[in-house]
């Protein structure tokens, strides 16, 4: 019977410890360090966003103006009358999706920085919060140790 009572005791011990572990972390969730760490990272990942959309803007800038030049080069070949225009339209439309392919390159290559970036982020906050929690259940346990 005493072994009963002493299982339920140690039960009931560990719930406690558990609620209260539970009840710190969500003052620490309340903390105003932790929010400020959390609301950096949201301002990291805005920023990371936007520097993505900038740049995915700068390659669309980029493609108009080699557009533009292409039209330039074939408007003069043809008032020149020298080579024939449709050729140097064509180089200049070559070299445009060219120059198009590798904007796009850039861009994906950025992107796929970023998300990798994101990850990294996520998971070190991840690492973080499971690291703060298992100090919150160190400290609501310790002091039962010191009982024993």
């Amino acid at each position: 019977m005493s072994r009963l009572v002493a299982q339920a005791g140690a039960q009931l011990t560990q719930m406690h410890q558990q609620q209260a572990a539970q009840q710190q972390a969500q003052q620490q969730a309340q903390d105003p360090l932790v929010q400020m760490q959390q609301a950096e990272l949201q301002i990291k990942q805005t920023e990371v966003q936007r520097k993505a959309q900038k740049d995915q803007i700068d390659a669309q800038i980029a493609q108009q103006k080699l557009q533009l030049e292409a039209q330039k080069l074939a408007l003069e070949a043809r008032n020149k009358g020298g080579e024939d225009p449709r050729l140097k339209a064509m180089i200049a439309q070559q070299e445009m999706q060219q120059k198009t392919a590798q904007a796009q390159q850039d861009l994906q290559h950025k992107e796929q920085v970023h998300q990798q970036k994101m990850r990294q982020q996520q998971q070190q906050a991840a690492l973080k919060a499971q690291q703060q929690a298992r100090q919150v259940m160190l400290r609501a346990s310790s002091p039962n140790r010191g009982k024993k």
